[in-house]
């Protein structure tokens, strides 16, 4: 390592791998801070690393004859990032192609902390830029008009929670200049209103607004998560009362919850809905609905028995002119959808 130039990476740990408490040797995941947020393997000598906490390490990467690329940490340490580290990331994001993060930090360190309120309030701040070209000022210039105001809040609130830079373009582009009064209204409302977003973000973003575990806000939100969690983890599209009863007191033992109450907000809010002792999500049950509306309206009509023989050779034909094979279990399926009037298929992408 030492024959080696070492870099910086920004970032937190995610998951531990292996760890050896006498030498303090430790393999994790860690997942970067920045536009890519790509997760990579890192291995060093570090105390323990805490949940949620930025750091920076310095190090190299490194190609294990096994594992393959590693970063090899040299040095780690708390990162408490500014509102300038937050601008280059966002000036080095998706928004703005063509533009990397040398530029974004050539940009920061010309223009300084607000840069991003100069460039709003007059693009041609950009010039001052030393070297900077027309293509990259017409780029930023377009990417700031067409995201809101109120860019710069949330530039300061992402380095305050650290939720991440997609996140960050998400709330932006959603709400634009209302997002943190929005989210301080009630921060479990990007579940519904923006994609991409779980219980799981938002529980993290309303701990970094001090919103307490007891909030009316945040049970509301985790009864309805824990419904679709119940529900995607069993394969199901609803979920027994008593099962999301008991799955719900687990989640929220200690805390003042009445389950009936909040399932009741739920079912008159239309995001849950009941029948009987069966709890569907809104999304499974409309889909539900969907389907079977569908296949009741469906004009059925009888048709004449296919002659599978004629069937098989017209594929093995087809197998011949495109090049590919099918197996005995695909087979099985296209002899299946000539032989019933409804076929469910499943399976990974290009299944179908």
């Amino acid at each position: 390592m030492e024959d080696q130039k070492l870099i910086s990476i920004t970032g937190k740990f995610t998951y531990v791998l292996f760890r050896s408490d006498q030498t303090m040797y430790t393999v994790a995941k860690f997942r970067t801070y920045d536009a890519s947020e790509k997760t990579v393997t890192v291995t060093g000598s570090i105390p323990v690393p805490e949940n949620d906490v930025l750091y920076t390490l310095s190090g190299s990467y490194v190609e294990h004859p096994r594992y393959g690329m590693q970063f090899q940490i040299a040095g780690m340490s708390v990162s408490l990032p500014s509102e300038k580290e937050g601008a280059v990331r966002y000036l080095s994001g998706a928004s703005f192609p063509g533009v990397g993060r040398k530029t974004a930090q050539k940009i920061a360190d010309t223009l300084g902390d607000d840069c991003l309120q100069q460039i709003r309030s007059d693009p041609e701040c950009l010039r001052l830029v030393p070297g900077l070209s027309e293509k990259h000022i017409m780029t930023i210039s377009e990417g700031i008009k067409q995201e809101d105001s109120g860019l710069d809040d949330l530039v300061r609130f992402l380095n305050i929670s650290g939720i991440g830079y997609r996140n960050l373009v998400r709330l932006n582009r959603t709400y634009g200049a209302e997002a943190l009064s929005k989210i301080r209204e009630n921060p479990y409302r990007v579940i519904e209103e923006c994609d991409g977003f779980g219980f799981a973000t938002a529980d993290k973003i309303a701990k970094s607004l001090g919103v307490s575990d007891d909030d009316e806000r945040r049970l509301y939100a985790l009864l309805v998560s824990a419904c679709m969690d119940l529900c995607v983890s069993q394969g199901n599209s609803y979920v027994r009362y008593e099962a999301l009863a008991d799955d719900f007191q687990r989640r929220t033992a200690g805390l003042n919850a009445d389950f009936d109450e909040l399932l009741s907000q739920a079912v008159m809010k239309r995001q849950l809905i009941q029948e009987e002792e069966r709890i569907y999500p809104v999304t499974q049950y409309d889909a539900e609905m969907y389907i079977s509306d569908f296949l009741h309206q469906f004009p059925y009509k009888e048709i004449n028995p296919c002659d599978m023989d004629h069937v098989y050779r017209y594929l093995d034909a087809m197998q011949d002119d495109i090049g590919i094979t099918y197996d005995d279990k695909q087979k099985d399926a296209i002899r299946c959808l000539f032989d019933n009037p409804v076929m469910i298929m499943t399976g990974g992408p290009g299944t179908g």
